[in-house]
């Protein structure tokens, strides 16, 4: 089954003909990732345990795997938070596979929640691990899946943190190649991105421009896409030696400071801009980065 939203939608629309408590969670379930790809993470703190605690009184299994999913979409892919949340992920994973629940479309997008939790505990160290965990679920659904996209991005990520561009580029090609056969002809928002990661880190700067430039729905996928786009454009005239053009492109710390995964590009673009005297290396500049460290020790 590759509906990911459809049976979510149903589920939904079921609720809203129930009772307050079915009318609430319902409310909560359109809400959750919308918040998280806006980059609400506050507002998702604030509903999880409402929505989590409704599911469970209504014996909700497919929606408490849902609920869990994105908390933890929210936690780790948003804010790169990997203690409890890897004991979280393997917990789910195992509830995930139980027989109430292996059938639900959201189980196979477990697998994307660990393998961040990985590769933000030791992205190099866990290289192997994330490969195999990637691969494995890779076959078990085709490209028709809408997790086709973050799983292969998984994978995608699992080679760069390996130094290896080159195949990981030619990995995004031959998922390009595959969601061609089965009558997809345009790449996963998640992989027009890592195309142009690879291109760039193999110092094709003008065709990960050209790829960057290509993808121009970015808001239909939420803030937080919108911003990973931008701070990645950035890099790219960086390298380009568009200096300027990438100047008045660079968000102010107070845009990303609340998301940690736009911290580590946003971080590179401000040193290089520092570097070629755009930016004063003031001690302003040092309290920022201070508070990037701070939030990512806690």
């Amino acid at each position: 089954m590759s509906d990911l939203w459809g049976w979510v939608e149903s589920a939904i629309e079921r609720l809203q003909a129930g009772d307050q408590q079915q009318q609430r969670l319902a409310m909560l379930l359109e809400a959750l990732p919308e918040l998280i790809g806006d980059d609400e993470h506050t507002r998702v703190d604030a509903i999880v345990p409402e929505a989590l605690a409704l599911a469970r009184n209504l014996d909700e299994r497919w929606l408490e795997l849902f609920v869990r999913h994105w908390n933890l979409q929210s936690r780790v892919l948003h804010r790169y938070q990997a203690g409890e949340e890897l004991r979280e992920a393997v917990d789910l994973l195992e509830f995930a596979s139980r027989e109430d629940t292996r059938a639900c479309p959201q189980s196979v997008c477990v697998v994307q929640d660990l393998a961040c939790c990985y590769s933000i505990s030791d992205g190099p160290g866990y290289v192997a691990e994330r490969l195999a965990v990637a691969r494995e679920t890779l076959a078990r659904i085709n490209p028709g899946w809408p997790c086709f996209d973050c799983i292969s991005a998984e994978y995608f990520s699992a080679l760069m943190d390996d130094d290896r561009p080159r195949e990981a580029l030619e990995f995004v090609e031959a998922q390009s190649r595959a969601l061609a056969e089965h009558g997809i002809l345009t790449l996963g928002s998640n992989l027009v991105l890592d195309q142009a990661r690879a291109l760039l880190a193999l110092g094709r700067a003008e065709e990960a421009l050209a790829v960057v430039d290509g993808k121009r729905d970015t808001a239909r996928y939420g803030d937080s896409y919108v911003m990973d786009h931008r701070n990645l454009r950035i890099s790219v005239l960086l390298a380009l030696g568009r200096d300027e053009e990438a100047l008045e492109l660079q968000p102010p710390a107070s845009a990303i400071i609340d998301t940690p995964s736009h911290y580590e590009t946003w971080l590179d673009n401000l040193a290089l801009f520092i570097a070629r005297g755009h930016i004063d290396n003031h001690w302003r500049v040092g309290v920022v980065v201070l508070e990037l460290q701070r939030r990512l020790e806690r």
